[in-house]
């Protein structure tokens, strides 16, 4: 019975066209799945185990109790005029009928309780003797300087979805009012950053992947040149990532969390050593037996060995699974097996597969040197260093040993030194509207909206000692 490696040769040397077929309707599938599977993942789902008992009874009191507090900041030097109120009323009045809104509180309802219901006709003076009195009265009724807000409290347990349909609704309210002159409203709250993070987390994932792959293009057009097809490797690692998405989006397993998005650097990097390992076999092979007899030899022979260094990178990865918190288990145990895996099957399909189709070719030996007598080529002379250091490593083998003991044991008692950073807020880049607006309302109001008690109710418990 033939192994799978040599089943796989077999077929591409045979059928290399249905071999290309079924990969491309694979990257298809893949694509399909990741466009609409892969979703955003933040709050306290990324921290805590909700399967273990703690865990589970913190879901349960978020889904009963906590609501996402949407906190509309009205800004103007004609905040206490009635023109405004007047807008502040039908603006809080259209939003307490959208759906899944439980109460809207501003500074209309401290003129209903204190001026029954009647906003003063008269001066921004009047307004002011009978709100500034009761201000702190009503939570979310707060008004200081130039700014009023207005709380909007959604109902809890809402999923992700349905959380953010209803901040679109509160949107779409305050867009069809327009305020007085000289009014601003900006929507923020907790619902709102968490809306406006995941929006940044997707467009930065996207780019923090081409930013990566950009890199790999730049590699391989300096130190891969000896070997057609430079840039197949870049091509391949691609494939691998569509097909990491897309195996999250079909599984349903993971999901796009702030830890998350480092491992796709980290997959591009191991992923793109796999492929370039099978290419420069394959040229190896190539110069000296025909295609089909350099497809064999590179899958049955360099497809295991891959395969080996794969295993025990996986495994690593594996072992971050015993960590408790969910994102660490989605990095290592979910996202990078996957993705060093999807690496490794399309590297060790694509390049064979690839190089069938268009007959490859080795490069001329002389073709990528400089053309000056027998200078050498970059990737020549990196292989030559490379040699040195090895050979000097060799030579000195207990000094190597020494040094690098000696660096770990410095860095033992400074690990303790480390800062540990689990605030959302301090992982979102600094010019974010939404981290804008957060921290604008936090100093207006005196105090750090960021200081989240562990119930993670955010901004709604920070500021209800003020409000």
């Amino acid at each position: 019975m033939q192994s799978p490696f040599a089943f796989l040769a077999n077929s591409i040397n045979h059928h290399p066209k249905t071999v290309a077929a079924v990969v491309f309707g694979v990257i298809l599938v893949m694509m399909f799945f990741a466009s609409g599977g892969v979703e955003m993942k933040t709050g306290t789902e990324t921290y805590v185990d909700i399967t273990s008992p703690s865990g589970s009874l913190i879901k349960h009191y978020e889904d009963t109790y906590k609501s996402d507090s949407v906190i509309l900041m009205i800004e103007g030097d004609a905040v206490y005029m009635p023109e405004t109120l007047d807008y502040i009323r039908d603006l809080s009045e259209d939003i307490e009928n959208e759906y899944q809104i439980v109460s809207v509180t501003s500074i209309i309802d401290l003129i209903n309780i204190y001026n029954g219901g009647v906003i003063p006709p008269g001066s921004e003076a009047e307004i002011k003797s009978i709100v500034e009195p009761y201000k702190d009265v009503i939570p979310g009724a707060a008004t200081t300087g130039a700014m009023t807000l207005m709380q909007v409290i959604v109902q809890p347990g809402l999923s992700d979805s349905a959380s953010s349909a209803a901040l679109n609704n509160i949107r779409s309210v305050v867009a069809a009012h327009s305020p007085p002159p000289g009014i601003s409203v900006t929507v923020t709250g907790t619902a709102a950053f968490a809306d406006e993070m995941k929006t940044s987390m997707g467009s930065s994932t996207g780019m923090l992947i081409g930013l990566a792959m950009l890199l790999m293009v730049v590699a391989m057009a300096f130190l891969f040149g000896h070997v057609r097809y430079r840039f197949l490797p870049v091509l391949i690692v691609m494939m691998g990532v569509i097909v990491s998405f897309g195996m999250m989006g079909a599984t349903g397993t993971g999901g796009l969390t702030m830890m998350v998005m480092a491992a796709f650097p980290v997959m591009i990097g191991i992923g793109i050593d796999y492929a370039i390992q099978f290419q420069t076999r394959f040229d190896e092979e190539i110069r000296k037996s025909s295609i089909e007899d350099a497809v064999f030899t590179t899958i049955t022979q360099s497809g295991s060995a891959v395969a080996i260094a794969m295993v025990a990178t996986s495994l690593g990865f594996i072992a971050l699974t015993m960590s408790p918190f969910p994102m660490v288990t989605d990095f290592g145990g979910v996202i990078c097996v996957v993705g060093v895996l999807s690496c490794y099957l399309c590297a060790l399909v694509i390049v064979p597969t690839f190089a069938t189709l268009v007959h490859y070719r080795p490069l001329d030996p002389k073709s990528h040197k400089s053309g000056k007598g027998n200078q050498k080529s970059m990737m020549e002379r990196y292989d030559v260093f490379l040699g040195k250091v090895a050979g000097w490593i060799a030579n000195h083998p207990v000094g190597v040993l020494l040094l690098v003991g000696c660096i770990a044991m410095i860095g033992i008692p400074l690990d303790d030194k480390i800062i540990i950073n689990t605030e959302e807020e301090a992982m979102v880049p600094p010019t974010m509207p939404a981290k804008v607006s957060m921290d604008k309302l936090g100093s207006a109001m005196g105090v750090d909206v960021h200081d989240t008690p562990p119930d993670g109710t955010g901004v709604t418990t920070s500021l209800n000692p003020i409000l």
